[in-house]
């Protein structure tokens, strides 16, 4: 709880992936992600429920053997390849205990820690603002990125920046995806996580992978060890 607010955490584990089988159980650090998130939401100051949504059994046996966890049957039809997040989250919300915040963890960032949890929750708190996200800087600026069409040509995707050095470009930042915090109330009348009103909490690069690929998972065991990142890795 945080300043007399209800907080429920909610791990989404979906049972199918094409990129790499059984992701949500892949271990890093010896840990299975599912767990990880767990753990990590478990370990939040402010934390009050943590739920686990699935539509995999095995993956529902999983979390129902971690303590404190409230395990949440996910319907087949928000079990998909195309369904977005928030209709997950709000089927979740309404299994479980009435909560003022609600915040996402997907197991899918594993080198989130539990300060991060805690620090996007007390910036929401401290700003009265409606959500909070965490990003994390971007290794390439947009304004050096192009769009190629189909005859190979180059347009570039910004206004070309009078900017000749990096330094010299505007700091800019992505969502990152481990960390999503929301007012409750706000989030089921207009389910979403990002509107204009959003804040952003700042997380450092080597915590912010975000594991879809055998790549990302590679990098991620990597950072996991404290070894240095495999040219083959990245």
């Amino acid at each position: 709880m945080i300043d007399g607010l209800r907080v429920l955490a909610v791990v989404p584990a979906r049972g199918g992936s094409k990129g790499i089988p059984g992701k949500n159980l892949a271990e890093v650090g010896g840990v299975p992600m599912l767990e990880l998130a767990v753990r990590c939401a478990r370990q939040s100051r402010h934390v009050d429920e943590v739920a686990v949504t699935s539509d995999d059994a095995a993956i529902l046996a999983r979390a129902g053997a971690l303590p404190g966890v409230t395990v949440v049957r996910r319907p087949a039809e928000l079990a998909t390849d195309d369904v977005a997040m928030a209709p997950v989250v709000a089927h979740a919300v309404g299994e479980c205990a009435p909560c003022d915040v609600v915040v996402l963890l997907q197991p899918t960032s594993p080198l989130r820690e539990p300060g991060d949890v805690d620090g996007a929750l007390e910036l929401l708190v401290s700003r009265g603002a409606g959500s909070v996200v965490s990003v994390a800087p971007v290794a390439t600026s947009p304004w050096w990125m192009y769009v190629v069409d189909g005859d190979g040509r180059m347009s570039p995707v910004l206004p070309k920046s009078t900017a000749a050095t990096r330094q010299e470009l505007p700091d800019v930042v992505a969502v990152n995806g481990a960390v999503y915090a929301v007012r409750t109330e706000r989030f089921l009348a207009a389910p979403a996580f990002v509107d204009a009103d959003t804040l952003a909490y700042p997380m450092p690069r080597e915590r912010s992978i975000d594991v879809d690929t055998p790549a990302d998972l590679a990098v991620a065991r990597a950072l996991a060890s404290g070894r240095p990142v495999a040219s083959g890795d990245a």
